[in-house]
């Protein structure tokens, strides 16, 4: 939940209990504290990404572009033969 301070701090607290490391290095709140992508990406131009999707590439939303119209079009052909 954007802006949620208690959220934020229960899952650093979660975290810190947990020792997670998604670098296979530091843990994820030592790499944070020393100014590093927990990640482990390097670079100068890194840029963050949130949820779900933010490793995956548009077209591997197609299928579910696919779906939703696929479904939109089904409701309104139904829609149609029930006027």
């Amino acid at each position: 939940m954007p802006f949620d301070d208690a959220s934020l701090r229960n899952a650093l607290m979660a975290d810190i209990a947990e020792r997670h490391s998604s670098s296979g290095g530091l843990t994820d709140v030592d790499a944070l504290r020393a100014g590093q992508d927990p990640n482990g990406a390097q670079g100068p131009n890194l840029v963050p990404m949130y949820g779900c999707s933010s490793t995956g590439s548009p077209a591997q939303l197609l299928p579910l572009y696919a779906l939703g119209a696929w479904l939109l079009l089904r409701r309104r052909g139904s829609n149609l033969r029930n006027r």
